[in-house]
């Protein structure tokens, strides 16, 4: 079994909100409202984070989650490119096979509106396991207090998106990118955090034993291709973020 398989569905959900459907101004999602949180270890989602790995500035956390026997993951840390190339990476769906993980197709079932959309994703799997398939809601917003670009992701039903056979239909509980420029707009600090239940009869412990590395992994992918030199500024991203003023120091 290879090392982070099942959370190969991490990028899934900007992919879905589509270049050209991104609304010109992001929707405000009021999260953080008039406080100042570390942002990296606010225990507002409910999960207890334990910090498992710190190097080539991405900080890394296991956290255990409440009724759940597969632990979620989070990984933080700058990327050297603008808030617009690295939104692009995620929202490119053409392109993320230069850079997800076990990526083995993609479609958008529907569109709720110019930021939401619901989006299949098929996740290929070494070849004694049953390939995993996902159906995500995917939504872009942008965070009133703190001016951050959220997209959120998580699992649901749609009647055009059936189980299928051969596959086992994953369930993504919750999965994230929090990002927003800093160094001036030169770079941008981006945190991701996912959890994910592959379904299935493999044990919780192989899973969350695999799945262990794959948020610096995702991290480090998002960097080298937002780096890359055809890789453009999302257009509607980088004008929201023009005149960005960082809140409470971040």
């Amino acid at each position: 079994m290879k090392r982070c398989v099942w959370a190969a569905v991490l990028a899934l959900g900007v992919a879905g909100c589509g270049g050209s459907h991104v609304a010109a101004t992001i929707p405000a999602a009021v999260v953080g409202a008039n406080r100042c949180p570390d942002w990296v270890n606010d225990p507002s989602d409910g999960v207890t984070w334990e910090a498992n790995e710190n190097d080539d500035e991405i900080q890394t956390f296991i956290g255990e989650v409440p009724d759940s026997a597969y632990v979620a993951f989070k990984g933080a840390g700058p990327i050297d490119a603008p808030i617009g190339k690295v939104a692009n990476v995620l929202i490119d769906t053409p392109r993320h096979h230069e850079w997800v993980p076990h990526f083995g197709g993609m479609r958008i079932v529907r569109h709720i509106s110019e930021t939401e959309k619901v989006i299949y994703r098929h996740v290929t799997t070494p070849f004694i396991i049953s390939d995993r398939d996902f159906v995500v809601k995917a939504r872009m917003s942008k965070d009133a207090g703190s001016g951050h670009l959220l997209l959120d992701f998580s699992s649901v039903r749609d009647p055009d998106a059936p189980e299928r056979e051969g596959k086992v239909r994953g369930v993504l509980h919750s999965s994230g990118y929090r990002m927003w420029p800093i160094d001036g707009g030169a770079r941008t600090m981006v945190i991701f955090t996912i959890h994910v239940d592959p379904m299935g009869d493999v044990p919780a412990w192989i899973v969350n034993l695999f799945q262990a590395g794959y948020a610096r992994t995702n991290l480090q992918n998002i960097r080298q291709q937002a780096v890359k030199h055809d890789v453009a500024e999302h257009p509607r991203v980088k004008e929201e973020f023009r005149d960005y003023q960082p809140s409470c120091g971040n």
